[in-house]
């Protein structure tokens, strides 16, 4: 009784852990993603004041 009780709690946290891992990686792309796009954005504004001058 004890020792199922034990795996099922040991199975439920593997799961919570992993869940939460590939959360922060999501989380980490996206804010890559954002990054680059601003990036991107930034450069187009430099580049329409040049043009602009």
């Amino acid at each position: 009784m004890l020792s199922k009780l034990l795996i099922v709690l040991m199975l439920f946290s593997a799961v919570t852990i992993i869940s939460i891992i590939m959360s922060i990686f999501k989380i980490y792309k996206g804010v890559k993603k954002e990054r680059l796009e601003a990036t991107i954005r930034e450069k187009e504004f430099i580049d329409s004041i040049k043009k602009a001058k």
